[in-house]
C-alpha cells in the first residue's frame, strides 16, 4: 500500500512564477529508496496528460517544475505538471548488482505511478523529460509502462537497459547526449541505435560543445517535439541520417535503421538539423 501525505503548498513569489502554486506529496518509500517524493502544479489541470521531469541523480523535481518555460509549456499544452525528488544511495545505485530509484522495476516505478493515478484520479497518460540519473530511471520506466507513454526524453544517461522488443513503447522518443560527456556518449549512442534496429520511433540528439550539463536549447527542442507529438499530425514527419543530417529513403532505412532519426515535423525536423551535431 502506498502512503500518501500533503506535506507542503507553495505560492511562489516571483512575478514570472505567480501562478505556480506547488503540491508536494510524499510517498511510502520502496525497498532501496530513501527519498519518494513528488511535486505537482495544483492549478494546471491535464487535458491532454501530464508531463513528468526527472532531474538528475539524486536531484529535486521542484526545482524543475517551478521554472517559467516547464510552466508556460504545460499550461499552453493543456497538460499537468509533476516533478520527481526520488534518492537513493549512490553506492547502491552503482553496485553490482545495482539497486535503488534508478530502476523502476524494483518498485520506484509503481510508486510514480500510483502517485500520478492519486493525484489525478484516472490512468493519465504521460510525457516525460529526464536529465542524467532522470534520463536512465525515465528510459526504463518508458518501457514498464508503455501504453501510458505519450513521447519521452532521456538525456544523458550512464547506464542504458537494451529495448526489449516485447514491451517497448510505440511512444515517439527522444535519446540525447552532449559530445563532451565522454562517458555518457557511446552507451547513450548505442542505447538508439539499438532501438532503432526494433524500428523504434526515436530521435537521437548529440549536443556540440558542452558537457554534463542541462542544456537550454535542446530543452526548447524537446519542449517542440512533444508539442508536435501532442498534435499528432505525422503527415510530413521525416526520416533524417543522425551521421550525414541528409533525408533518408526507405530502402536506406530498411538497410541500415540504426543511423535514421525520426523528425515529426519539419519545422521540428529544422530545429534538429539547427541543433544536433554529429
Amino acid at each position: 500500500m502506498i502512503n500518501f501525505t500533503i506535506v507542503s503548498i507553495l505560492s511562489l513569489g516571483l512575478a514570472s512564477l505567480s501562478y505556480a502554486d506547488l503540491v508536494t506529496t510524499k510517498l511510502e518509500a520502496p525497498r532501496y529508496v530513501t527519498t519518494a517524493e513528488i511535486h505537482h502544479q495544483a492549478s494546471l489541470i491535464p487535458v491532454h496528460g501530464v508531463l513528468i521531469l526527472l532531474p538528475g541523480m539524486n536531484g529535486d523535481g521542484k526545482i524543475l517544475i517551478t521554472e517559467k518555460a516547464w510552466l508556460d509549456f504545460a499550461k499552453n499544452q493543456g497538460l499537468g505538471l509533476m516533478g520527481v525528488s526520488f534518492s537513493s544511495p549512490p553506492a547502491l545505485l552503482y553496485s553490482n548488482p545495482a539497486k535503488g530509484y534508478y530502476y523502476p522495476e524494483q518498485g520506484s516505478g509503481a510508486a510514480l505511478l500510483a502517485g500520478l493515478n492519486k493525484i489525478y484520479g484516472k490512468d493519465v497518460k504521460i510525457l516525460l523529460y529526464g536529465f542524467s540519473g532522470g534520463a536512465q530511471f525515465g528510459s526504463r520506466f518508458a518501457e514498464l509502462y508503455p501504453n501510458r507513454m505519450l513521447s519521452w526524453a532521456a538525456y544523458s544517461a550512464s547506464f542504458w537497459k537494451a529495448p526489449n522488443s516485447a514491451t517497448l513503447t510505440t511512444a515517439p522518443g527522444i535519446v540525447a547526449c552532449a559530445e563532451f560527456d565522454a562517458e555518457r556518449y557511446g552507451p547513450s549512442f548505442a542505447y538508439f541505435q539499438q532501438g532503432r534496429r526494433k524500428d523504434a520511433r526515436w530521435t537521437w540528439v548529440s549536443i556540440g560543445n558542452v558537457g554534463h550539463m542541462r542544456h537550454k536549447r535542446f530543452e526548447e527542442f524537446v519542449r517542440a517535439y512533444f508539442a508536435a507529438v501532442l498534435d499528432g499530425k505525422f503527415d510530413h514527419a521525416q526520416w533524417l541520417d543522425a551521421e550525414t543530417k541528409q533525408p533518408t529513403s526507405e530502402d536506406e532505412r530498411l538497410l541500415n535503421p540504426a543511423l535514421s532519426a525520426w523528425l515529426p515535423t519539419p519545422e521540428v525536423a529544422d530545429l534538429w538539423l539547427r541543433l544536433h551535431h554529429p
